[in-house]
């Protein structure tokens, strides 16, 4: 027996090392900053909207982080969302002149119960639907709440429509928002749309780039380029599934920019 206990003794530190290498991507490493990841790297839905920023390549001085949801993102679990370093938040609200999002009603509720987010409502303008009447839809489901943030029309499709027509609509939609709510519609769309098909009649407009390069790309002659949507594929705790990831690029009192004071 102690022939053979002698040998278990032999084999133990073999057994030691062995049984570390296994289980070591169980262990917490703290970082020179003092944030703990795991020895494999905390997953991405783990990391903060800062550090997702910087690994897609953004820049370090671009503070104010927050995301915009929809239907797709399902229900979220905004007590999670409050945990991390997301500022703020769009939710979708309509589409068309019909269309709203199933899940707005809900997540305009669950945000109005707190006071750390701020939040917006966006609509997804139709080129080829009567604007006046898109508008009369946002507003009808928007007017029960008070939004921190500007109103936001989503314009990126022509559906045949020409540029002046596309022009034409938009404003008549965003004169309509803005005489109910008192303040201008934000505007979000890319490069080549704004390039192209509504470009600097807009410039006084607060504007949205979505644009998933590693560097922002500008439209020609944008003038209040505030937001940047670099990234479709975030994580954020509360949510399941990818989210769109945003930034303010005006340093951290860009937010000031986009709130909508009534």
């Amino acid at each position: 027996m102690k022939e053979q206990f002698d040998k278990y003794i032999e084999y133990l530190p073999f057994v030691i090392l062995m049984a570390f290498i296994v289980w070591r991507p169980m262990f917490d490493f703290a970082t020179p900053s003092g944030e703990h990841v795991s020895a494999t790297k905390q997953s991405l839905k783990e990391q903060p909207l800062a550090a997702q920023y910087i690994k897609h390549g953004g820049d370090s001085s671009h503070k104010v982080h927050g995301i915009d949801v929809s239907y797709d993102q399902g229900v979220i679990d905004w007590t999670k969302v409050l945990e991390t370093d997301v500022a703020f938040v769009y939710l979708k609200a309509t589409d068309g002149m019909t269309y709203t999002d199933p899940m707005f009603h809900r997540h305009m509720t669950a945000l109005a119960k707190q006071d750390t987010l701020l939040y917006g409502a966006y609509h997804f303008f139709e080129a080829e639907d009567d604007p006046e009447k898109q508008a009369e839809n946002y507003l009808r489901q928007v007017s029960e709440y008070s939004p921190h943030l500007l109103p936001m029309v989503d314009v990126e499709v022509t559906e045949h429509q020409d540029p002046e027509e596309i022009k034409k609509r938009l404003k008549v939609f965003s004169d309509k928002v803005e005489a109910a709510t008192g303040c201008l519609p934000m505007i979000y769309s890319y490069r080549s749309f704004w390039d192209l098909d509504i470009g600097p009649s807009f410039d006084h407009h607060v504007f949205w780039l979505a644009d998933y390069a590693k560097k922002m790309d500008a439209p020609k002659n944008v003038k209040n380029l505030t937001l940047w949507q670099y990234s479709d594929r975030g994580s954020v705790k509360g949510i399941t599934g990818p989210v769109d990831l945003d930034v303010v690029t005006r340093g951290d009192n860009g937010l000031d920019d986009i709130r909508c004071a009534k």
